[in-house]
């Protein structure tokens, strides 16, 4: 599947105007744990068999430096792409795409994540107030993609409203699952704090 991202994103990066898309994504690709490897998740177009070999696979470990590991096929050394670094006392995460450093922002009510990308400009994913998807726009409010549950293919789906390549494909799957993560260990330092002070 190595060739496969290019056949599928061949065309040039939009300009992410929000405009393309309407209700049909440009592109959909699902999220799923490994069948192989509990720990790992992996990203298909969607349709594939979650045994095909993966598009992408992600490593995530809340408890370790990158927290966030994105790999081009297989979790070879070789083949990451993409990682992102979370601390509890910033509200920065540290990503990086293909040696490319850039931040994620988070606010104050963790409600929205914005993209500071070199290459892609400034986009913002926000939350959704009735469900876990999460949902990205670019700066004049047009939605470029969602990030949500998918109970027809299990895990997550990632819809892609305007036409783009595989580095913004990259960028995607790492600022929805570092927004996904920080979430996750802001919740684990609140039940530690709440068993300290209960003395468990």
């Amino acid at each position: 599947m190595s060739g496969l991202v290019s056949k599928l994103l061949s065309g040039p990066l939009a300009s992410l105007s929000g405009s393309h898309g309407g209700h049909t994504p440009a592109h959909q690709f699902v999220i799923r744990p490994s069948p192989h490897y509990s720990e790992h998740l992996v990203i298909h177009p969607a349709g594939y068999a979650v045994e095909a070999p993966p598009l992408y696979t992600i490593i995530v470990n809340t408890a370790s430096k990158p927290n966030i590991l994105v790999y081009h096929g297989d979790p070879a050394p070789v083949n990451c792409v993409a990682d992102a670094t979370i601390s509890s006392l910033s509200s920065k995460i540290q990503c990086n795409l293909r040696g490319q450093p850039f931040l994620l922002k988070v606010s104050t009510l963790s409600d929205k994540f914005t993209v500071e990308s070199p290459a892609y400009g400034q986009l913002k994913w926000k939350t959704n107030d009735f469900s876990s998807a999460l949902t990205l726009f670019n700066q004049a409010g047009g939605r470029i993609a969602e990030y949500k549950s998918d109970r027809a293919q299990g895990g997550k789906i990632l819809n892609i409203y305007e036409p783009c390549d595989a580095r913004f494909v990259e960028l995607l799957a790492l600022t929805a699952m570092a927004a996904k993560t920080s979430g996750q260990i802001e919740s684990e330092i609140a039940t530690e704090v709440v068993s300290a002070i209960a003395g468990v």
